[in-house]
């Protein structure tokens, strides 16, 4: 009788009763994968959990990626955390869009030269003012040159004229 007959026979004699054996557990068949280098590997079942073997042998501590970008973090040739891989959207027809932003970029443009024009011509006015107002500051500085190479001490009066004056400047003119 072999170990496994004779426990068995004990259980039979301490149950009274037939115990079924136990079931067997399914043998779940591995499904192959690839990596992003081209490696190929083995995992029984995508979750945490899932066992990974590389060529026969558990797969070793680390990263890995499938082709997919699903990554894989292994710990003693077991899968503990998946990260799928985020979907990339299609992306939409943006050619609307960019005929939209140009239109606004060029309406924009518009304004802006509109607005340089305009400084432009405030420039051109500004520039003709100083121009003139250059000229009078020279019209100044040669009246204050005249008037300082005047002799201030002894001013020349002019002729009065009695005849031409009126009866109250005459009076003032007597008075001094």
């Amino acid at each position: 009788m072999t170990p496994k007959e004779g426990l068995e026979a004990i259980k039979k004699l301490l149950f009274n009763d037939a115990i079924p054996p136990a079931p067997v557990a399914p043998v779940a068949l591995a499904t192959e994968y690839k990596l992003e280098d081209g490696t190929m590997v083995s995992i029984d079942k995508l979750e945490a959990g899932g066992i990974v073997t590389i060529a026969g042998a558990p797969a070793p501590d680390g990263q890995l990626k499938l082709e997919d970008g699903t990554a894989l973090t292994i710990v003693s040739g077991m899968i503990s955390i998946i990260t799928p891989v985020t979907p990339v959207e299609a992306p939409e027809d943006l050619s609307k869009q960019f005929a939209e932003d140009f239109a606004a970029f060029k309406a924009e443009f518009a304004s802006h030269k509109e607005a340089f024009t305009k400084v432009q011509a405030d420039f051109a006015a500004a520039n003709e003012t100083i121009g003139k107002q250059d000229l009078a500051i020279k019209g100044l500085l040669e009246v204050v040159t005249t008037l300082a190479k005047t002799d201030v001490a002894n001013p020349v009066e002019a002729p009065v004229d009695f005849e031409k004056l009126t009866p109250i400047q005459r009076f003032r003119a007597t008075k001094v």
